[in-house]
């Protein structure tokens, strides 16, 4: 199946998956259950649809969904990759990851999956990003950061023979982050998940003469 009908799958399945959720069970499950239940709703309804996917095409769609439902959807294996330093997201089909100090572009495209439009507004200043998104508001989304710990010194890195630019670079850190979402106008909680995310250290560069 090539990429623009699996996106299309992806796109039927994810709005058969939100019209059947039960979300004030679901809210009453810890994390683990609350995804075995999700899983087994995703399968259900890949059966009686009768989709013409192979196991392979099978499992990515269940792992899509579940980052969707319970992750950061398409930026989710990203953040699970330690050689990512930092996400840049620029609109949605422009995501840039920088690893080892240099940026590059990847094919990670957002959708916007209501019937109204989504208003990206970035302001930029020499010491802050603030981004603010315009839109129907669906769920009410709270991310909670925890403190940085086990922290990992950077090591030296000499560089000769080519142009080179000293860094003190930066000790790597885990730290924890806490999505939890909540309807709306209930304000009852409907997920909530942590994950725990490792930052390799960033080398110190020294420019060898």
């Amino acid at each position: 199946m090539d990429s623009q009908s699996f996106d299309q799958v992806k796109t039927d399945i994810h709005h058969l998956l939100l019209k059947q959720l039960d979300l004030e069970r679901l809210s009453t499950l810890a994390n683990g259950r609350a995804r075995l239940a999700v899983t087994s709703l995703i399968q259900d309804i890949i059966q009686k649809e009768k989709l013409l996917l192979n196991s392979g095409e099978k499992e990515n769609l269940q792992n899509c969904l579940l980052d969707e439902v319970f992750g950061y959807g398409p930026l989710e294996p990203l953040l699970k990759d330690h050689a990512i330093s930092d996400i840049l997201v620029n609109r949605k089909d422009l995501v840039y990851v920088e690893r080892a100090g240099v940026l590059e572009k990847i094919d990670v495209k957002f959708r916007d999956d209501s019937p109204t439009g989504v208003l990206i507004q970035t302001l930029w200043t020499p010491t802050s990003i603030t981004v603010t998104l315009w839109g129907t508001n669906h769920v009410d989304v709270e991310s909670i950061t925890g403190p940085r710990t086990d922290f990992i010194d950077q090591k030296p890195e000499t560089v000769t023979g080519q142009p080179c630019t000293p860094t003190q670079g930066e000790r790597g850190f885990t730290v924890t982050d806490t999505r939890v979402i909540r309807d709306p106008k209930t304000h009852a909680e409907i997920t909530r998940h942590t994950r725990k995310v490792v930052y390799d250290p960033e080398p110190q560069v020294i420019c060898a003469p």
